[in-house]
Formats: C-alpha cells, sequence, structure tokens
C-alpha cells in the first residue's frame, strides 16, 4: 500500500504523549493541555531535530512556553539539555519537567530504554517572563525501542482574579533507536558481504519492514543526493554499500545500534520511482523493534522531506 502520510516517528500516534501529564498543584484549577494549532509545527521540528544535534522543539504563539532541545550521543548513552523559556507575558508558577520513558515493553520486562532527569537549581517555583529554566536528560539505549521517551512540562498561570490555571504540556524528546546507531562498516564492506547478511537475517526469523510512500517533492538527483547524506548517512547513520547501487535511484546501506545489551545491526534499502513520485522502503533487522523505529523514522522523513 501506498502511505501519503505517515504515522510520526516512532510511533503510531503524534509526536504528543498519548496521555497529557497531570499537572501539579491546585486540584479545583481547570488544566489545559498543548494548544491544537502547535501540533503541526510540534512534528515538523521532531523530524528536524532527528537529523539535527539542537533546535526548537516548541515555539508557537499560542504556547506560553518555548522549549529548545541539544542532545549527543556516545555508544548507547545520549544526553539531552532541554531548555524552557517562559514565553508569556506573565510570571508561571511552580514548572516541573519530567521525562518517561514509554517503550512497550511487558509488565516485568527490563526497560529499552533508561531515563533520568535533573533540573539546574532544583526547578523554578517561579518562572519570569523571558526567564528559562535548563534540565538535563540522560538516555541509555538498552535494547532497540520503537517509541520515544515523553517529556512533561507542567506549570501554573495567575490571571489578574487570581485564578488559578494549570497547564500540561506532553511533548515527544527526539530520542529514537537511531540516534544510538554508527555506520556499519563491516556489513557495508562491499556488497557480497551485505547480501550475506541481508539473506542471513532474513532466513533466520529476523524481522522485515517494505512500505511504498509518495512524495511531495519532485524525486530527482539533488533530492537523492540530498537523502544519501542528511537522511540515510546523518539520520540513520547508514554506510553506503560499496557496489550495492548500479542505479542512482537506489541507496543501500548498513547501521548498528549501540545498546548495552550488545549490537544490532540494521540493513536498508531505498528505492525510488521518480515518475511516480515514491519510494519503496525495506529494512532489515534481527530486532523487529530496530526495524520498526529505523522504518517509521525513514518513512516519516521521506514523506515529510519538503519541510526538511
Amino acid at each position: 500500500d501506498v502511505a501519503d502520510e505517515p504515522p510520526a516517528p516512532p510511533s503510531d500516534d503524534d509526536t504528543t504523549a498519548e496521555h497529557p501529564p497531570e499537572a501539579s498543584g491546585s486540584p479545583r484549577a481547570r488544566v489545559l493541555g498543548l494548544p491544537a494549532s502547535a501540533q503541526p509545527k510540534l512534528r515538523e521540528r521532531f523530524l528536524r531535530l532527528l537529523c539535527a544535534a539542537s533546535g526548537a522543539l516548541l515555539e508557537d504563539d499560542d504556547c506560553l512556553v518555548r522549549v529548545a532541545v541539544e542532545h549527543a550521543y556516545e555508544g548507547a548513552r545520549g544526553r539531552v539539555r532541554v531548555e524552557v523559556a517562559n514565553a508569556s507575558s506573565s510570571a508561571i508558577r511552580d514548572l516541573r519537567v519530567d521525562v518517561f520513558a514509554d517503550d512497550g515493553r511487558d509488565a516485568g520486562e527490563a526497560p529499552k530504554l533508561s531515563v533520568g532527569i535533573t533540573t539546574d537549581g532544583g526547578g523554578a517555583a517561579e518562572l519570569a517572563p523571558g526567564a528559562r529554566v535548563v534540565a538535563r536528560v540522560s538516555a541509555t539505549c538498552r535494547s532497540p525501542f520503537v517509541v520515544p521517551p515523553e517529556l512533561a512540562v507542567r506549570f501554573e498561570t495567575r490571571d489578574a482574579a487570581g485564578e488559578v490555571t494549570r497547564h500540561a504540556y506532553a511533548l515527544r524528546l527526539p530520542v529514537a533507536a537511531t540516534c544510538f546507531a554508527a555506520p556499519d562498516g563491516f556489513n557495508a564492506r562491499d556488497v557480497k558481504a551485505f547480501r550475506a547478511r541481508w539473506d542471513d537475517v532474513g532466513a533466520v526469523g529476523g524481522t522485515e519492514h517494505q512500505i511504498v510512500v509518495s512524495s511531495r517533492s519532485p524525486v530527482d538527483d539533488k533530492m537523492l543526493d540530498d537523502l544519501r547524506t542528511r537522511v540515510v548517512a546523518d539520520a540513520l547513520k547508514g554506510a553506503p554499500v560499496k557496489h550495492a547501487d548500479v542505479s542512482p535511484f537506489t541507496i543501500t546501506a548498513a547501521s548498528v545500534v549501540h545498546a548495552t545489551s550488545g549490537p544490532v545491526d540494521v540493513l536498508l534499502r531505498l528505492e525510488a520511482n521518480a515518475a511516480a513520485r515514491a519510494f519503496r522502503i525495506t529494512v532489515r533487522s534481527p530486532s523487529p523493534d530496530a526495524a520498526a523505529a529505523f522504518k517509521n523514522v525513514l518513512q516519516a522523513l521521506l514523506t515529510s522531506y519538503y519541510i526538511m
């Protein structure tokens, strides 16, 4: 099937958390979630941050705070700096920033992604207009995961009459399994090695994800060169397979996800159909979660290439 609009990576929902977090404060105060007007741009910024080391995650005129992210990874561990700024004209109170891993594991299973957070200065009882607070997130990939962690930003405002409103913004941090990946030079060393591993993964019960997606942009040489560099090499950390692509309309690469449980290889092929403005994505990995995560990220970046 052709998917015109993919699920937001790397889950089947959008880049907000499925359930907004409860806000702290008075139980009698009304609670407001993220404004609907912020959703489209939030998704775009999430995707851009999968390809960039820093940038805005939440920056909308209808939102009372702005959120910027800077993230870096080494092996199976990542560090994320989250800056929350008061974008309103009044003070906000009881600001809390939390992070939760939502990796879909069954009860009793070890977490696939471990996360922790500390806030500089212990947080902010009151944040003046224009003031900022910084939270620092640590993330450890224990095994490949599909859903990125949730970032919960909660605070209170008070109007001139003293009425309190609680706000609860549920976001997704741009921390995907692809962030813990590196180029797999071993499986990409030549086309024979890649094909042997490709067949091996398919033969021993590994997972293959394949989907055809349409593009909103013309599929030409310039776009394909950009996909090789910014998407496959930078976002997916894919090592190009030597002599595998006899056609300029195919991209073949190999990545390895670093996890504390051990490295996991991911093999992918991207085949373009310029006339149909479409791509066929094929991802194979011995890990079902790794295959799903890479497919979801690549699918979303391709169908949203016009914003990149």
